[in-house]
């Protein structure tokens, strides 16, 4: 399947002070099929008697597994051996994968002629997280040692993972089988240096 990726991505750095960095990064994409697709379907490998023919149709239809727009700003603070960050997460406009339940006629029909993924498939609006890190470095025994410690999206905000429209692309809310994104999580950990 022919597929165009184009977009913006920027990642920009700043340090105005010796203890503060300023990061920003994102991309603004568009992620789209080209064009139609008629294949071949072979039940049993290499018997020409099981095969099926499928036009699925496709041109124009976003790709979809990722947020095709994302912003991150991260603002981090350097005392002696001790450093902390918070980074603010900004991203939406992800569109759904195509569902089906194992059978690749259904794929057949949903992508079939007369698909509305094109014009009217969802897309998320935009989520904003907070996380949360912080980290310590010290000589232990001889040894460097860094202490680490996280908290992913600090607010504990509901949002969209990943989402499956399972049925005709039109949009309709009732049609997606939605996976949620990581509520808040932490992480804590060391790292020596021999």
């Amino acid at each position: 399947m022919e597929e165009n990726h184009s977009g913006l991505e920027y990642s920009i750095a700043y340090q105005p002070i010796p203890v503060l960095r300023i990061d920003a990064r994102g991309h603004v994409s568009d992620w789209r099929f080209t064009d139609d697709l008629s294949y071949t379907y072979y039940e049993v490998i290499g018997d020409p008697s099981t095969s099926t023919n499928f036009d699925l149709y496709v041109k124009d239809v976003m790709v979809s597994g990722a947020p095709q727009e994302a912003h991150n700003l991260i603002l981090t603070g350097f005392w002696n051996t001790m450093k902390a960050s918070v980074e603010v997460e900004h991203f939406g406009k992800q569109y759904p994968r195509w569902g089906y339940d194992g059978a690749i006629q259904d794929l057949g029909f949903l992508l079939g002629e007369g698909n509305t993924f094109a014009d009217d498939a969802y897309v998320t609006d935009f989520t904003t997280l907070f996380n949360l890190k912080f980290q310590y470095g010290m000589n232990l025994g001889g040894k460097d040692v860094t202490l680490n410690a996280s908290v992913h999206n600090a607010g504990d905000e509901l949002y969209v993972g990943d989402f499956v429209d399972a049925y005709d692309g039109s949009g309709d809310v009732a049609n997606l089988r939605v996976r949620l994104g990581q509520p808040r999580s932490w992480v804590i950990g060391f790292t020596i240096n021999y």
